[in-house]
């Protein structure tokens, strides 16, 4: 049975594989001089994304089904020009939403941004 990576891959398109020991890492302090590590964000593009299936894929995505659930993601939702107003919807919604993992929404018609 295939996993959500390998569904989001064989729908949305390809996705660089990474090894979860490849992760970059920050140390952070608390007030109480204890360390632990903090993720750095990974960048996941959703081409289509106001469409039903990345409607429905970047909610998951945010919320740590696709990557784990400790690592942040800025989400770059990519659409067609004349879905830009639904595309604005949808960031608005992942916003709203208050995802703890999202870091940031970037939503474009402009596949170089």
């Amino acid at each position: 049975r295939p996993s959500l990576r390998e569904k989001v891959c064989a729908v949305q398109g390809s996705e660089q594989q990474r090894d979860p020991g490849d992760q970059k890492s920050v140390k952070i302090g608390n007030q109480n001089g204890k360390q632990f590590n903090r993720m750095e964000p990974v960048r996941v593009l959703i081409t289509g994304a106001a469409g039903q299936i990345g409607y429905a894929l970047a909610p998951m995505v945010a919320r740590g089904l696709m990557l784990g659930p400790n690592q942040p993601v800025i989400l770059h939702l990519l659409e067609i020009p004349p879905a830009a107003t639904a595309l604005e919807g949808v960031a608005m919604e992942l916003t709203d939403a208050a995802f703890p993992l999202l870091r940031g929404v970037v939503a474009t018609t402009d596949p170089e941004v």
